[in-house]
């Protein structure tokens, strides 16, 4: 599989933004996108070829809220590019990872589906449908 993009958690999407550009990051023209399905903001930030999604909580029933007060800021998940998201989420919980989140809609992905799978040795992964 290959990586799409590393999801980084932060407490406030517009400073982030603009410490990303800092350091040499533009914002994808979507610019800010409001999951509202999963409580938070979303930014997608290039950097050459690397890909790097900011998220942010907007309430306390985010997905990530709990997360990003106990980790704080930071990278939290890798993103990879599935061919086949059955075939995928089979082979990767036949080798230890827990299915955290089912495939569903990503609104800054054109809808595409995603899902969330956890393992103890590699921590957070998303898988895309390509």
């Amino acid at each position: 599989m290959k990586i799409h993009h590393i999801g980084y958690l932060v407490e406030d999407m517009i400073s982030a933004v603009k410490q990303f550009e800092q350091m040499g990051y533009n914002a994808k023209k979507e610019g800010v996108v409001r999951d509202d399905a999963r409580g938070i903001l979303i930014c997608f930030m290039e950097n050459g070829s690397l890909l790097v999604e900011l998220i942010s909580p907007f309430n306390e029933k985010s997905a990530v809220s709990g997360m990003l007060q106990k980790r704080g800021t930071g990278p939290y998940h890798i993103c990879y590019l599935s061919d086949d998201m059955d075939r995928d989420l089979k082979a990767l919980s036949q080798n230890g990872f827990m299915l955290i989140s089912p495939p569903a809609p990503a609104v800054a992905l054109q809808s595409k589906q995603v899902a969330f799978l956890f393992s103890k040795n590699a921590g957070i992964v998303e898988l895309l449908e390509k």
